[in-house]
């Protein structure tokens, strides 16, 4: 025996219009999902590059530090050198205030 299918019915104005109203709200509620999501990955994105600035921050203030104490031993060792050179200079002679 063959099985009769039925042929489709047509849907009715009223179907239709709540399953639109459905889609609707479906969309709607993934724009909002999708907004949420933009806006959280764009505070991520400022932040990192907040975060990237202040390595390059630190960075620089490293490489500042370095080259300071850099020139305070260069510093150090020509006032010691020059503290050597004017015992060598002045030994044995008394040294003269200055006026």
């Amino acid at each position: 025996m063959e099985e009769k299918t039925n042929p489709p019915q047509p849907l009715s104005d009223e179907y239709i219009l709540d399953r639109l109203s459905e889609l609707s709200l479906q969309i709607i509620h993934l724009k909002t999902h999708f907004d949420t999501v933009l806006s959280g990955f764009q505070m991520f994105v400022n932040l990192e590059e907040k975060l990237r600035q202040q390595e390059e921050k630190h960075i620089a203030l490293y490489s500042i530090q370095t080259s300071i104490e850099q020139y305070n031993s260069e510093m150090t060792n020509l006032s010691k050198k020059i503290q050597d050179l004017e015992i060598e200079v002045y030994a044995g002679k008394p040294i003269e205030p200055c006026e």
